[in-house]
């Protein structure tokens, strides 16, 4: 299973209660840890927490972690999992500094040096959209329990932020892998707690290449309906089966709902984690790469606010990376690219040309 936690980088309302501690890496970095308690809780019942680094600017990251995904007794069970079930590793990689790109904020040369980060950890298996309680079987014939919660931690994060920050200037929400997917679902709440802020949403290697088969049997056990924006037509459970949309329905919808605010993804063309959790749904791995492609043409064509960019090769996510600073697509650099996103000069779309690797996943 060590190839699936390549992916590690690869709520209801209610009182916060807040334990704090410190975490410092070996960068130097300082986290504040806040435990939020109440209903919050990861997918085996473990302690959720997230993670506070302070900026010396009125600007803010909104982070959400990836760390897989889990649908079914296979994918959802202990020996066999291919999700993140519990905060402690993202811990790990921090107090070892082994959090590059966007993380690394004594680098001069990293555009999010001096902004607040908020990192909202992955632990329930439901790309942050969850907000279901499920029993699966294991191959032993013994029941387990999921709590696919992660609607209720993210809800517990906003209210902090809401409290702590009351008018930030700047505001990325971003994220990698399923925090890709917590990126866009999250943004219309978030937009909507800070209506004045100039936001821009991000999402790193989450393209959306689902098969319909996962969307009928597997998606809705996650019950993600329940924190959705109701008020953006189109995205109204009330209105429309979640169950067929798609994730250029839901960019599409926000970015006209939003007109102002504008969207982007970044992905590799051949994103190698990408392409296994689509076979895994059951998809043939040699079309992951012509549809995704499709997807985010089809998002800018519906949204004249949305932007990508798409960079050759096989790697999963590049935020969390030493390539952050070096990944170019057609001649421009990502890192350059990124900063004028954020900024006040939105860049065109970059798609690479020469996009096939030297090895590209061929079905058997």
């Amino acid at each position: 299973m060590h190839r699936i936690f390549l992916l590690m980088f690869i709520s209801q309302i209610f009182p916060i209660h807040i334990f704090a501690s410190q975490l410092k890496s070996s960068q130097g970095n300082v986290w504040k840890e806040v435990k939020p308690g109440g209903n919050t809780t990861c997918a085996r019942g473990d302690d959720f927490s997230f993670f506070v680094s302070p900026g010396r600017s009125n600007n803010v990251i909104i982070d959400f972690i990836g760390g897989g995904a889990c649908w079914d007794s296979f994918t959802c069970a202990k020996s066999t999992a291919t999700f993140a079930d519990n905060v402690e590793y993202i811990k790990a990689m921090q107090e070892r500094g082994e959090l590059k790109g966007i993380y690394e904020r004594e680098r001069d040369d990293n555009p999010f040096k001096d902004w607040k980060h908020v990192v909202i950890p992955y632990c329930t298996g439901d790309i942050h959209w969850g907000d279901s309680t499920q029993n699966y079987i294991g191959e032993d014939g013994e029941e387990f329990t999921i709590h696919h919660k992660g609607a209720v931690n993210v809800k517990s994060v906003l209210d902090w932020i809401k409290d702590n920050y009351t008018d930030p200037n700047h505001m990325l929400v971003t994220g990698c892998s399923a925090g890709s997917y917590g990126s866009i679902y999250w943004t219309p709440q978030i937009k909507e707690l800070f209506p004045h802020a100039k936001l821009k949403q991000l999402g790193d290697s989450g393209a959306g290449v689902i098969t319909e088969e996962f969307f009928k049997t597997s998606f809705p056990r996650w019950n993600a309906m329940g924190s959705a924006p109701d008020w953006i037509p189109g995205l109204n459970p009330d209105e429309v089966e979640w169950h067929t949309l798609k994730i250029e329905d839901l960019y599409s919808n926000v970015g006209n709902f939003y007109s102002n605010m504008t969207l982007a993804q970044v992905t590799a063309a051949y994103d190698d984690n990408q392409v296994f959790f689509y076979e895994m749904m059951g998809g043939d791995p040699d079309d992951w790469s012509d549809i995704m492609f499709g997807k985010m043409n089809s998002i800018e064509q519906s949204s004249p606010n949305f932007r990508s960019f798409v960079s050759p090769g096989t790697d999963h996510c590049i935020l969390p990376y030493e390539r952050f600073y070096t990944q170019e697509s057609h001649g421009v650099l990502f890192k350059n690219w990124l900063k004028d996103f954020v900024g006040d000069n939105v860049p065109q779309t970059v798609h690479c040309v020469d996009c096939e690797p030297d090895y590209v996943h061929t079905s058997s």
